[in-house]
């Protein structure tokens, strides 16, 4: 198995930390980017934060989409701790972004991540390999 980025390992040490009891916390990072308390939307706050504290640098911005020209793209070959931009095509988000890092493969439909603002927590989700618009790494 591949060595574990640091900002992935720095990723899991921030798992459970949601908005319910933690949100002090996601303030700091939200604070990192625009410092604006008053939107929603914080995973790219959480992968800006988890890149930055390691010694990588990440987009400065608050939009998952910022993501989509930040580093590498390493085509549809995802790594272990690669970010993943998603593009929601379906629902009350669709045409909305999601940034995270890639864990693994489910299966060959779904991958599993770890990210911010999945829940309104830092937890593990699975998510649609067809909602993936890039998998990238750091230049």
């Amino acid at each position: 198995m591949p060595e574990k980025p640091p900002w992935l390992l720095k990723a899991e040490s921030y798992e459970g930390v949601s908005e319910h009891g933690d949100m002090s916390e996601i303030q700091k990072w939200i604070m990192e980017t625009d410092g604006n308390p008053h939107r929603e939307s914080w995973c790219a706050d959480f992968a800006n934060h988890c890149l930055e504290t390691t010694g990588y640098h990440g987009t400065k911005s608050p939009a998952a989409s910022s993501f989509l020209h930040w580093g590498k793209d390493i085509g549809d070959s995802p790594e272990l701790g690669c970010i993943v931009v998603f593009e929601w095509s379906s629902g009350s988000d669709a045409g909305g972004h999601h940034v995270c890092f890639y864990e693994g493969a489910a299966d060959e439909n779904t991958i599993i991540c770890l990210g911010g603002n999945q829940g309104r927590m830092v937890r593990r989700s699975h998510f649609p390999v067809a909602d993936v618009v890039s998998y990238r790494m750091p230049a």
